[in-house]
């Protein structure tokens, strides 16, 4: 049976992590208190996180604000490659599988992004999960789309916890990269999933 990847980005295929410590070195060098950014960054995230509400939220409005961001976009597209973990385009070419990318975000941020780092040859199709269409009824969708084995790969154990729940049937792994981002221990790691490092590592 053919296999089909299902991948989230952040976390997984980019180190969202650096990206975000610059922009909260940025927003310190405009004067914002770092751990409110932090506070009012967490809350974001839950919503569909981006450059420019984030701002407007620290308090940086017109001509400063959008210096900000299409200065901070420029560095992105100038980077991003550095931020792709060095396994994704070995697994992604080595592979005879379908990908598709599933992540939750900001639309437009998220797909600024994935077309930094140039995925786009690899990937069938890309979704971007919202509070009102979360990742669990996307891969549903996707799940009655297809008759391949479909094979889930998040580094967030409650997206794995939601899917699993829902009786979808996927096989799940979770993707541990190290560093602050969904580290903590889950009663599922080991149990009702695989846990990676590295894309190489699955088989």
């Amino acid at each position: 049976m053919k296999k089909h990847y299902v991948l989230d980005f952040d976390g997984t295929l980019f180190n969202i992590q650096m990206l975000w410590e610059r922009w909260l070195d940025e927003l310190v060098a405009c004067d914002v208190d770092r751990e409110d950014a932090i506070d009012k960054g967490n809350q974001l995230f839950g919503e569909g996180f981006n450059l420019r509400d984030h701002g407007e939220q620290m308090g940086i409005e017109g001509g400063e604000l959008d210096e900000l961001v299409s200065g901070f976009e420029e560095y992105v597209q100038a980077e991003a490659l550095t931020m792709l973990y060095p396994d994704v385009v070995p697994f992604l070419q080595e592979q005879d599988a379908t990908f598709t990318l599933l992540t939750f975000g900001d639309h437009d941020f998220q797909h600024f992004k994935i077309e930094a780092v140039g995925l786009d040859e690899y990937i069938e199709d890309i979704r971007i999960a919202r509070p009102e269409r979360r990742k669990s009824l996307q891969l549903k969708e996707l799940c009655k789309s297809t008759d391949d084995e479909v094979i889930f790969i998040d580094d967030n154990p409650r997206e794995l916890v939601a899917a699993l729940d829902g009786g979808l049937p996927v096989t799940a792994i979770r993707m541990m990269r190290g560093g602050p981002r969904n580290s903590d221990a889950h009663d599922g790691d080991g149990e009702r999933w695989q846990m990676v490092t590295s894309l190489a590592e699955i088989e």
